[in-house]
């Protein structure tokens, strides 16, 4: 038997494909699912995928961290899948094996280095992954890189991205018809700028819709640091904003006759200025399958500030536009944390500048630039979209969640 651990809805999409791959081993499947009194009501863990609905996985439920050890010691699990670290559950050594799963790079952020290396298995997408832990790790957690390597050597197992194993069953015909677009019809995918759940002081400023807004928000962000004047005063006078910026995007669509969709998640709700421009406007209503992955099978460009959806794009073959923006956790004059600055970086060959798989832009220059672009500017290199998924997903067989499933069953 083999338990899944899932703590929120969206869970399921990196859980979903290797609960199906168990369940066609005939394996017995039990779905622990986290009730959280506290937790986000649109993650919602309990209302299965429709994709598991009929299957034969054991429902259960725990309320508490506390109860997952006490659980496991009284089932005869084989293995316990969770995308966090033994050390989270409280669990001591059991007969079961614990198998953490790598989700972005939350994986290293979320917890200390010996915390995630107390897991039995960690499977990362990539060897670019045990690097950047290390490299992670070595410069917030001050440990020595070569040891910080040494430890997670011992419990790494590189498998690839098993969110993306199920991918290639998306049927586009249905996917178009669901979303009322011709079968020759150009996508944009736009993943809007996350603005109303940040404290930061440029998120405001971006955001202001009225001259008198901008303004406002302009000079208290200037006069709490100098700086920001300085930087921002050519933004302020050129009206550069967030409903220019969609603008912008908006003008990109149409002169390229595509359709714009945009695709937010509830806790950072769309803004007017978005919704005006696209002519679809989506939250997720499904995440397995995803509804990005759905539009990812169907879309011709995807462009986002940073998502890990540049990852996802390129496995689907699509080409991304990463737009630049200040880090959302930290104002003009603090330094950004080191997750960011080490992951969100524009240097080319980068998950978001690699050439012949997506492109980076600041936004003036999209503001400025996008809407003269052709879309025939935008195409994948198929050599180049295959190193970059061998680099940063370590391959595109779709067989992740066999390797994943093989650490237990062989």
């Amino acid at each position: 038997m083999v338990v899944f651990l899932i703590h929120r809805s969206n869970y399921y999409k990196l859980l979903g494909p290797l609960i199906e791959e168990a369940l066609r081993r005939g394996l017995d499947v039990e779905i622990w699912i986290f009730r959280d009194s506290k937790g986000k009501v649109h993650l919602d863990p309990s209302q299965l995928p429709l994709a598991l609905v009929s299957s034969r996985a054991v429902i259960r439920h725990f309320q508490s961290i506390e109860e997952v050890s006490t659980e496991l010691a009284e089932t005869s699990a084989k293995a316990v899948f969770s995308l966090h670290s033994r050390s989270r559950y409280k669990v001591a050594t059991t007969k079961a094996m614990f198998i953490t799963l790598q989700h972005g790079i939350d994986t290293f952020a979320e917890v200390d280095l010996e915390s995630l290396c107390n897991t039995d298995k960690l499977c990362l997408y990539s060897a670019f992954w045990l690097d950047w832990g290390a490299s992670y790790y070595a410069e917030v957690r001050g440990v020595d890189k070569a040891r910080a390597t040494s430890l997670l050597q011992q419990k790494v197992a590189l498998t690839g991205f098993p969110q993306m194993d199920n991918v290639d069953q998306a049927e586009p015909k249905e996917i178009r018809k669901k979303y009322g677009l011709a079968a020759d019809q150009k996508l944009v995918l736009y993943l809007p700028i996350t603005l109303g759940n940040i404290n930061g002081l440029w998120p405001r400023f971006f955001a202001a819709d009225t001259l008198f807004q901008r303004i406002q928000a302009f000079w208290q962000a200037t006069l709490k640091y100098g700086d920001f004047g300085r930087t921002y005063i050519r933004w302020l006078l050129s009206g550069w904003n967030d409903r220019k910026l969609a603008g912008a995007i908006r003008a990109f669509a149409k002169n390229n006759d595509a359709v714009l969709i945009a695709k937010a998640r509830q806790k950072d709700p769309l803004r007017p200025s978005v919704i005006e421009q696209a002519d679809l406007a989506l939250y997720d209503e499904e995440h397995y399958p995803s509804t990005t992955l759905e539009l990812l099978s169907i879309a011709d460009v995807c462009i986002h500030f940073y998502s890990f959806a540049a990852l996802e794009a390129a496995y689907c073959g699509v080409y991304g536009l990463t737009i630049d923006r200040p880090s959302p956790v930290s104002d003009v004059g603090e330094p950004e944390p080191v997750y960011h600055r080490l992951w969100r970086t524009r240097e080319q060959g980068s998950a978001f500048n690699a050439p012949g798989v997506n492109m980076w832009m600041t936004i003036p220059d999209v503001i400025q630039k996008l809407p003269g672009l052709s879309l025939t500017e935008m195409q994948i290199d198929t050599e180049m979209r295959a190193e970059y998924i061998e680099r940063f997903m370590g391959s595109s067989d779709g067989k992740a969640s066999e390797r994943i499933l093989d650490l237990v069953t062989t």
